[in-house]
């Protein structure tokens, strides 16, 4: 490749969330040595570059972990692509279920979206740019030209379904069940960014049977870089469902896992100031949808997943079963619109304080009432005298409405306890297509002991063991003697100091199911502000 390199070529070399621009000055072959001039450095990720109409990312397919270095088939106009991505002015990529949708949403579209349209007997057109005068053709010299032109979707989910890969993190099923369901119900489908456009799209090794034995090894694992504030985290990391930063004292280790922890819950940190990504963190601290905790020599089984704790009620001690950590976020991220719902609670509980109790209906129409006790739970009282009958926790509510029968001979007060929440505070039980996110940070994770802490659950955090997932897993707790499984929604991010002599005892099992990324000192930093300390 580097033979057909000229003297005043432009090269683009790719980096953290940058991009390195210059021009070949002088090639010395015999030496094997480019030397280059005019280096321009651009904000920009590498799944940014992918969104610039100018590289033409349909030929390049993707930006992978090991990408090699190729010439690109087109001419690109390098002082537009840099002018575009300094703009940022990111191109986006659409299915949509017709004409009409197009011709209903298309004052929403940016010039030179990419934009597929679905015809009338269910057929995939080629993709199309979006213009100014309406959409318009890839040019003469960018044959662009979808492998499913012609298919439906409904072709395309069986023959993804046909192929076995060794790596699910490429497997378009899931996402084409998804497309189906939103052109359905909404007659648009957005791509999350290029490298799922093109997985669903382009794929030649699974729509034209590029692969004899039926079975795609996937090499690329994620595109290499993503929008973040420090740059520090590769992209090959992103969304993975268990991963550990480490790396020695002071290379941030933790201050990174608050920005990986949002773009895990889909919020854009791009370009925000410390101060408001730290704000959102906090927020969503508050809300439940990110945990943060620390492992320690003390901390155990009980405190992670369950145990038996002495309550005082009444100057009576009782031994109650407690849910740990790990085990109250596995059923917050297993409940349908869990946000929703627990805001829809504690209006309830905030009503119950100023009325003391509420009349509500089963959906036969029998009258019943609940107050809140000192637990936040909610106590049933039937009849005329309003006798109390029981108590319908929160946490059995949450159960019920994922499936587990929690409320037998009760469903009709169950029901009408979630038909209130739903009419009053506009909750929804349904799953929704865009289930949320969890998160749980447990920094220093090396100073616990995680065989014991996880116990038998270190098998239930991989991926293909995790609910809904075909080799799917739930084990019988000890304690509650509860089925329990770990939901695919929720993710795990440690970190890990290198200078603790405790990091020998992750073993084997750990190591194995999580994806490790270095955190390493930055030599620049230590070239141009590190010094010696005066004694």
């Amino acid at each position: 490749m580097y033979g057909q390199l000229q003297s005043n070529d432009n090269a683009i070399f790719i980096a953290n969330k940058k991009l390195l621009i210059a021009t070949v000055s002088q090639i010395k072959r015999n030496e094997h040595k480019i030397e280059f001039s005019n280096v321009r450095e651009i904000p920009c990720s590498n799944a940014q570059l992918l969104q610039l109409h100018e590289i033409y990312p349909e030929l390049i397919s993707r930006v992978k972990a090991n990408f090699q270095p190729f010439i690109h088939p087109k001419e690109v106009n390098i002082n537009q692509l840099i002018e575009d991505a300094t703009a940022k002015r990111f191109v986006s990529y659409y299915l949509l279920s017709g004409i009409d949708k197009y011709n209903g949403l298309k004052e929403k579209f940016q010039v030179n979206d990419r934009i597929v349209l679905i015809n009338p007997e269910h057929q995939l057109d080629n993709v199309k740019l979006f213009t100014t005068t309406g959409l318009e053709n890839f040019p003469e010299t960018v044959k662009v030209t979808i492998p499913v032109k012609g298919w439906t979707l409904d072709q395309m989910l069986k023959k993804n379904e046909n192929f076995k890969r060794k790596s699910i993190k490429r497997n378009s099923v899931k996402r084409i069940q998804t497309i189906k369901t939103e052109i359905s119900t909404n007659g648009i489908y957005k791509f999350d960014n290029f490298s799922s456009y093109h997985d669903a799209l382009y794929n030649n090794r699974v729509y034209e049977g590029g692969s004899s034995d039926k079975s795609i090894i996937d090499t690329s694992s994620e595109d290499k870089a993503t929008p973040s504030i420090t740059g520090k985290i590769s992209g090959s990391m992103n969304k993975k469902l268990n991963q550990i930063l480490y790396g020695p004292p002071g290379t941030g280790k933790t201050y990174n896992t608050i920005n990986k922890a949002l773009e895990i819950i889909d919020v854009d940190i791009n370009g925000m100031s410390r101060e408001k990504v730290r704000e959102i963190f906090d927020a969503k601290i508050q809300e439940g949808q990110i945990v943060f905790t620390t492992f320690h020599q003390s901390m155990s089984y009980e405190d992670f997943i369950e145990g038996i704790k002495p309550e005082t009620i009444d100057n009576k001690v009782i031994y109650n079963i407690k849910n740990g950590i790990f085990k109250n976020l596995c059923l917050t991220a297993k409940t349908p619109n869990q946000l929703d719902f627990k805001s829809a609670y504690e209006q309830l509980k905030k009503d119950l304080s100023d009325k003391e109790m509420i009349a509500i209906k089963t959906p036969t129409g029998k009258e019943f009432s609940i107050s809140l006790n000192s637990n936040g739970n909610l106590t049933l009282h039937t009849g005329l005298n309003k006798e109390k009958q029981g108590t319908l926790t929160q946490e059995n509510i949450q159960k019920q409405i994922n499936g587990e029968d929690k409320f037998i001979g009760w469903e009709g007060y169950f029901k009408g306890v979630v038909n209130y929440l739903e009419k009053q505070y506009k909750y929804s039980s349904k799953p929704q297509n865009n289930s949320q996110n969890f998160v749980l940070i447990i920094d220093e994770i090396n100073r616990g002991n995680v065989s014991q802490i996880f116990g038998e659950l270190i098998t239930l955090i991989e991926d293909d063991k995790r609910l809904g997932r075909e080799e799917a897993l739930e084990v019988t707790l000890p304690y509650s003697k509860e089925k329990f499984g770990v939901p695919p929604n929720l993710y795990i991010i440690g970190t890990m100091n290198t200078a603790d002599r405790s990091v020998e005892a992750l073993d084997a099992a750990l190591r194995r199911r999580f994806s490790f990324v270095e955190m390493p000192p930055d030599a620049e930093l230590i070239r141009t502000e590190g010094k010696l300390k005066e004694s």
